[in-house]
């Protein structure tokens, strides 16, 4: 939902809690009730509670204080944050799914660009930031999802339409190539969501993906993140619109895959798990609800064992991917059956919590995860209840609804807890109350009494005894240089009275991270310079000790080079490129970049292991080495020279040529094809054809050979609005020697159905046959369907439509 947070004083003073005085509900008139909560009863262990953010609003940080809103006063703990759309590899990066394009990719993922094909306007730098953030407020990995949505490229399913088999490799590729970039670059996450909705074939949500190609898809990525380092990361799947047993049992299919899946995760907005208990049974797995919308069906999914909750969605926003389903483009236009938690107005630039913030704030608050659900039950059938106790703090939560048009007395009754509190906090919202404290429910004997006001939304919470003791400071703090760029940080655990529940690290007096466990790895230092950190301890209850005696570290200088690249090749890709690639370096601190030297002569740099060498010239043999260097300038050895012979590129027709008349229009229903045939053997590297200004439509080119067999289909894209539009094959096509093919392209908005493998089956012995011994062709000659309703058969179109190839002779 791409919204733009402009207005930091506005949007402070419009989320800002109100302080409501404390609560004396009247008791006269108050219906009656036993409400009962059974320690010994117990139920699902809670794992998740949050919402969908997405990250796209981030506006240069301006998101800070409605996150901060999320955490402090909603209570959000779990976060999807969504990176819309999936798109961004508009056309594949290489031939090899195994095999990242780095110079390709790094722009993108870095947002030095932005990238929807079609709206243009998500960027990764919005997602990273957004996930830093969270990092700094002390939401750790397990809590931080990265959550993919929105249709992919046209050239790996398009939208609403099938993804094949045969594109698992590359969609891995590209949503893996991703999570890798902000993962290795400090973003981290510890569970991924790489797919949404792959079962809805009519909206534009997600890859659309039948459950074998999605499982087979998700087993393929399981094994190639652990080869990536990102072992820590779980997966959670499949994320479908409902409950959908078919992808499930999919999942289950591969124990490699079960082994990385963290949840099951599930959307419905109808109030109801889709029996999801059974569905998952056996799997050894929790579910979560990680889509759905009203308040009132929490209690229903949370009854039916669902052991996380996150709610669609956090604030308003505009999803791309909405835009193309038909909702429009304003704030709120992708809500599900209910508006977000938080309001946005799109004219004042203000944001405002909506009742509903305050009513799941109520349950996400007060509720700790690691939280058992246990027994709870209303006589009356007017109060919708659920409880729950932590098994580390001791703390009892009841949350509940009024539903009733009247207030409602209830008697509750404790039993199976251990030590009950002498007293519960008593919270409530409802239409004049946003979580508004009331006075202490006081506890005798496992008993207590409360009256609720009408349709209200009410917490009871309380500890066996008031936790006000901080944890002992940390003490033997260590802080020893790793190397250049990493300080690793060890001390002493701390004690507390109830349990200590983490760390606050800060380097010179800023919180970094807030780790479980007594150790912290900081990294991304500079060489040669001092550090200063201090370590706190918090407990389960949020106090904090003081801070740890201060330890500096000084980082040595990095003098260590990186490896010397490796498996260097050079393959001529026309007759002015050459193709570079490598095996990437590694370094202590870290690879900067490569320089590429052509003889003794650098020629230029990369940050990835590939380069285009666009200086060349056919006829002319040229040999090459790669080093690579890091930030503090030591470089590596030179590689093996690799060399290569550029050859001569040839076209049919006159690089320059021009009609003598422009083309059609599109809906003039036109295709157009060409034979030619070469003396020796090479490759077909793209297609051309040549267009009026107002030829508009898109274009696709088609290579066949004699028996109609397609070797290549390609779209065009990027066309100026007249002259010669060219298509580079992503992988060459082989041509043999007298050997005759054809060339054709049409355009959708004209073309007929079946029409565009015309001339592989059709009246193509009539058409001139064009050699390419010498070069270019000057026989100004194509044939043409359409227009006239019939294919020609005594003589062809010249000077209109012309369709061309570009050819690399000797086997380039």
């Amino acid at each position: 939902m791409k919204i733009f947070l402009r207005a930091l004083s506005t949007l402070v003073a419009a989320i800002t809690l109100v302080s409501i005085p404390a609560l004396t509900p009247s008791v006269s008139a108050a219906a009656s009730s036993l409400l009962t909560i059974d320690g010994n009863t117990k139920y699902q262990t809670i794992t998740g509670l949050g919402a969908s953010i997405n990250s796209d609003s981030w506006d240069n940080g301006g998101l800070r204080p409605v996150l901060d809103q999320l955490i402090d006063q909603n209570g959000t703990k779990t976060f999807r944050v969504v990176m819309d759309m999936m798109d961004w590899e508009s056309t594949n990066d290489n031939a090899d799914p195994s095999v990242f394009n780095w110079t390709y990719y790094n722009p993108i993922y870095s947002g030095a660009s932005s990238f929807d094909t079609t709206l243009g306007t998500s960027n990764f730098a919005n997602l990273w930031n957004t996930i830093d953030y969270l990092h700094t407020r002390g939401i750790p990995d397990s809590q931080i999802i990265l959550s993919f949505m929105g249709p992919g490229p046209s050239w790996l399913s398009g939208s609403k339409t099938q993804m094949a088999a045969s594109k698992e490799d590359e969609f891995v590729e590209t949503i893996l190539s991703a999570a890798y970039y902000g993962y290795n670059h400090g973003h981290t996450f510890g569970a991924f969501s790489p797919n949404n909705e792959a079962d809805l074939t009519n909206n534009q949500e997600g890859i659309v993906m039948d459950p074998t190609v999605y499982a087979d898809s998700m087993n393929k990525l399981a094994g190639r993140m652990g080869s990536l380092g990102m072992s820590n990361v779980r997966l959670l799947g499949p994320e479908t619109g409902g409950t959908n047993s078919s992808y499930v049992d999919a999942m289950e299919a591969y124990p490699a895959l079960m082994a990385k899946v963290d949840h099951f995760d599930f959307h419905n907005y109808g109030g109801s798990t889709g029996n999801a208990s059974s569905v998952i049974s056996g799997s050894g797995k929790d579910f979560w609800m990680s889509e759905f919308s009203i308040f009132d069906h929490a209690f229903n999914l949370l009854q039916e064992n669902a052991s996380g909750l996150l709610m669609w969605d956090a604030y308003d926003s505009v999803y791309s991917h909405a835009i193309l389903n038909g909702l429009g483009s304003q704030p709120g236009s992708d809500a599900g059956n209910a508006p977000a938690w938080i309001a946005y107005n799109d004219t004042t630039k203000a944001y405002d919590p909506r009742l509903s913030f305050y009513q799941y704030g109520q349950l996400f608050k007060y509720v700790p995860l690691g939280s058992v659900r246990i027994g709870a039950t209303d006589s009356s059938g007017n109060v919708d209840v659920v409880a729950f106790k932590d098994p580390v703090s001791g703390r009892v939560t009841i949350v509940g609804q009024n539903n009733n048009s009247t207030a409602q007395t209830m008697n509750v009754s404790l039993s199976g807890i251990g030590t009950a509190p002498n007293k519960l906090s008593y919270y409530q919202t409802n239409s004049t109350s946003n979580m508004a404290q009331g006075a202490d429910v006081p506890v005798t004997g496992g008993t207590a009494s409360i009256t609720v006001p009408a349709n209200t939304v009410f917490t009871l919470t309380g500890n066996a005894t008031t936790d006000t003791s901080a944890p002992t400071v940390p003490a033997n703090l260590v802080a020893s240089a790793a190397s250049s760029s990493q300080v690793n940080l060890t001390w002493s655990a701390s004690t507390d009275n109830v349990g200590v529940a983490g760390y606050v690290v800060k380097r010179n007096g800023v919180i970094i991270a807030q780790p479980a466990t007594t150790s912290y790895s900081s990294t991304g230092l500079g060489a040669n310079t001092t550090y200063l950190y201090t370590v706190a301890a918090k407990d389960t209850s949020g106090n904090v000790s003081a801070y740890s005696t201060a330890v500096n570290v000084t980082t040595p200088a990095d003098t260590q080079a990186p490896t010397t690249p490796t498996a260097l090749t050079a393959v001529t890709a026309s007759s002015t490129k050459v193709n570079l690639n490598w095996t990437a370096s590694t370094d202590n601190v870290g690879v900067t970049g490569y320089a590429i030297y052509r003889g003794s002569t650098q020629i230029g740099t990369s940050t990835s292991p590939s380069y285009i060498d666009t200086t060349v010239t056919a006829g002319n043999t040229y040999s090459y080495t790669v080093k690579a260097y890091d930030a503090a300038a030591n470089t590596s050895a030179s590689s093996t020279a690799a060399s290569v012979t550029v050859t001569a590129t040839t076209s049919v027709w006159a690089a320059n040529a021009v009609p003598g008349t422009a083309s059609d229009a599109d809906s003039s229903a036109v295709e157009v094809g060409m034979k030619f045939r070469s003396d020796v053997a090479g490759k077909v590297n793209a297609i051309r054809f040549y267009k009026g200004a107002q030829n508009i439509g898109t274009h696709v080119g088609h290579l066949w050979n004699s028996a109609g067999t397609p070797l290549a289909t390609i779209n065009f894209t990027g066309e100026t609005a007249s002259g010669w539009q060219q298509a580079t094959l992503l992988t060459p096509v082989d041509i043999a020697a007298n050997t005759t093919y054809t060339v054709s392209y049409y355009a959708p908005v004209g073309h007929y159905a079946g029409d565009n493998n015309y001339f592989a089956t059709q009246g193509v012995d009539n058409a001139p046959l064009h050699s390419l011994a010498n070069g270019a062709d000057g026989t100004n000659g194509v044939y043409r369907y359409g227009s006239g309703g019939g294919f020609p058969t005594s003589s062809y179109q010249s000077s209109n439509y012309w369709v061309d190839v570009v050819f690399s002779a000797n086997g380039s």
